[in-house]
């Protein structure tokens, strides 16, 4: 019974970790039904969790990157960056138009404007499905893409858009060009050129996000902020590349001086500490443990595993 009660599993995340308990009497635990339907066209609050978790993933692997640019001839410093994407052209009929303008200004009709028939002369997920996946398959094959996560959102005219989070530098006429591209799949660039006669519209904003102090929070926010008022998105809301979907964090098994180890955290990190009914949280990160123990043998699994798993070397300095 010693030898049982001198081991744990941990799980480790970038910005904090988990001891895993055990349910005493699993037969006995019933989860509570819940009763509460959301609409199909808002995030969950277990997809909520996910992105947050997600973004701080990306966020605390990217590494700082310094090269120069030979199409804008300058060097510059390079973590993450934030593109939106937008449609050349109208998704919305002339109907459609019409009646968003003059009708739908109010926060309850918008939301249920797509339920009206013909407002749509393509749907969300026509968009998705033929511009925005070429789209992310190009990042993936031609730009070497692996990190990167999306979400969509509805603008004031009706027309959907897409924010999109990658670890890489793009020059952005690359992007564009590319995106523009894809879009006259459905015919937009050449409406866009009966309309103002050139075929290079401003479809594509790039942000380069190295002056923000706290990216998390700013991405958080951004990705999670309310669309009421809009027009609700049609079929999924965001996505992610297969690499951010593996975060699972590290599982560790401790046991001898590891175990040991752990067993002193309670004292060092008291208040940092959040319990569940079967689990123990530490709201720290990897750092903050290096901070006081130096010779971590968990750290040191924890970069093992994160460089065998996920290819991440971990900076614990």
């Amino acid at each position: 019974m010693q030898g049982i009660q001198n081991r744990a599993v941990l799980r480790l995340y970038t910005n904090n970790f988990v001891k895993f308990g055990v349910n005493p009497n699993p037969q006995c635990f019933k989860p509570p039904v819940t009763v509460f339907r959301r609409p199909n066209h808002t995030i969950s609050e277990q997809g909520r969790s996910r992105i947050k978790r997600y973004i701080d993933f990306i966020d605390d692997t990217a590494s700082v990157k310094h090269f120069k640019s030979k199409e804008l001839n300058r060097e510059f410093n390079y973590k993450l960056g934030f593109l939106t994407l937008t449609l050349p052209g109208n998704q919305l009929t002339i109907f459609g138009q019409n009646l968003l303008k003059k009708f739908c200004h109010n926060k309850y009709c918008r939301p249920h404007f797509t339920d009206i028939p013909n407002v749509l002369r393509y749907d969300d997920n026509t968009i998705k499905h033929f511009l925005l996946n070429q789209f992310l398959t190009e990042l993936r094959t031609r730009f070497d893409v692996s990190v990167y996560l999306w979400k969509a959102e509805t603008q004031d005219n009706g027309n959907i858009h897409f924010h999109i989070i990658i670890n890489k530098f793009i020059y952005y006429i690359f992007l564009r060009n590319t995106w523009n591209r894809i879009c006259n799949k459905l015919h937009l660039i050449d409406e866009f050129y009966e309309k103002y006669n050139h075929r290079e519209p401003n479809s594509i904003d790039i942000h380069s996000i190295r002056r923000i102090h706290n990216l998390k929070k700013y991405f958080t926010k951004y990705l999670l902020k309310s669309d009421l008022g809009r027009r609700k998105v049609l079929g999924k809301l965001w996505g992610c590349s297969t690499y951010v979907s593996a975060w699972k964090g590290v599982r560790i098994e401790l046991e001898g001086e590891k175990y040991l180890e752990y067993l002193k955290y309670d004292e060092i990190f008291k208040g940092r500490v959040y319990y569940g009914d079967f689990f123990k949280l530490f709201k720290l990160c990897p750092v903050e443990i290096s901070f006081y123990f130096p010779n971590s043998l968990i750290l040191q699994e924890f970069k093992k595993k994160m460089l065998s798993d996920y290819n991440v070397n971990v900076n614990l300095s």
